[in-house]
């Protein structure tokens, strides 16, 4: 009985596994915090100051594109808590791809302290997601950020933020 089950199995073509396609915009919405700090450059006459980079808070709220589901839509709140405290907000694009079990991605956008001082600025970067979970991932981000408009600038100056940050992700 028992060989016959096991020639039974043997002649049996193998079920073909399909690999699931991945699809890194199967959620929908995602929030992201991040704590990040790093080297600030403020540029104008008569010579460029370096100095280190407030440290700051942000957070966001990840909206993929229905139809291209790489792209993220994120707007963001900023909480600066060195060199006084400053509120800001945020608009992101995230553009995501994977390598291996990493998620990485590029990133482009607008930032913009509102209060109690005025910073306008456009942000470049790159990040990298390591999912501990298909809901959970631990994220880095490095970029820079150059602010060319506000009450906070010298006449004829930016200052440029090179930040890293690191925090967490949860995909819903």
């Amino acid at each position: 009985m028992f060989s016959m089950f096991a020639l039974f199995l043997a002649a049996a073509p193998p079920e073909a596994k399909a690999e699931p396609k991945e699809d890194l915009g199967r959620q929908k919405v995602s929030v992201t915090a991040l704590g990040a700090s790093g080297v600030g450059l403020a540029s104008g006459p008569p010579k460029t100051q370096v100095m280190r980079s407030p440290a700051m808070l942000l957070f966001d709220v990840g909206f993929f594109h229905p139809e291209h589901q790489w792209l993220e839509f994120s707007p963001s709140v900023m909480f600066e808590f060195e060199r006084g405290q400053l509120f800001g907000l945020g608009f992101r694009l995230r553009a995501f791809t994977s390598l291996g079990r990493l998620r990485l991605y590029a990133l482009g956008g607008l930032e913009g302290f509102v209060a109690p001082r005025k910073l306008l600025g456009v942000r470049l970067g790159a990040g990298v997601a390591l999912p501990l979970h298909p809901r959970f991932w631990i994220v880095t981000e490095l970029g820079p950020t150059v602010y060319f408009a506000g009450n906070d600038l010298r006449e004829r100056s930016t200052f440029t933020k090179l930040d890293a940050g690191v925090g967490f992700r949860v995909n819903f």
